[in-house]
């Protein structure tokens, strides 16, 4: 005997699900960070945007450069200041491991390259080089977590910790600037961070 045919009807007040739903969006923003380079304190800027699937994955790029070395100068034998710069870029790869109503947490890693360079400062007096003397090419990895505010619809502010390991070419003896070391900074991103109404 064949059991009766039956339609579930809800009544009212009756919660049902949300079925879940993908969408791909974008986002692009910028950000500061607070670190260390060749054994002092260092900030720099970055741009950073990308591609969201969903709310749990992400790809995208980023590029960063040195803003300011704080502490004494670089200075050559003869005394001359010198300057420091690093820029450096690369692919990111990002998984969200934490939803909220109101943010998320953020597991990311960067992987490129750039170039760091020493040189002479350029308001420097006498006859020496301006720029660059000696320029070195660099591999970056970054393991980071972000823990993102979702503050409306269209944006989000982030603050992350991570590492930066950095593989290059030697310098020239007997210098030795080490760029590897950890960091910490703020972003504020732009895009679309909410699942889209049907």
């Amino acid at each position: 005997m064949r059991p009766p045919a039956y339609r579930y009807e809800p009544r009212p007040g009756d919660q049902q699900a949300e079925p879940r739903r993908f969408f791909v969006s974008g986002y692009g923003g910028l950000s500061m960070r607070l670190g260390t380079l060749a054994g002092r304190t260092a900030t720099y800027t970055g741009i950073r945007g990308g591609l969201m699937f969903g709310r749990r994955f992400s790809i995208g790029g980023a590029f960063y450069g040195l803003r300011n070395r704080f502490g004494p100068p670089i200075r050559d034998l003869d005394g001359n200041r010198m300057m420091l710069d690093v820029a450096y870029g690369g692919l990111t790869l990002g998984v969200t491991v934490a939803l909220w109503k109101w943010g998320e947490l953020e597991i990311k890693g960067l992987i490129g390259g750039g170039n760091a360079c020493i040189g002479y400062v350029r308001a420097a007096i006498n006859d020496l080089p301006r720029g660059c003397v000696e320029r070195v090419g660099l591999m970056a990895f970054e393991p980071a977590a972000t823990l993102y505010l979702i503050a409306a619809p269209w944006i989000r502010f982030g603050v992350e910790a991570g590492y930066r390991f950095v593989g290059r070419y030697r310098w020239s003896a007997p210098n030795h600037f080490h760029l590897s070391g950890p960091y910490g900074g703020l972003m504020a991103e732009f895009g679309w961070f909410k699942k889209p109404r049907r």
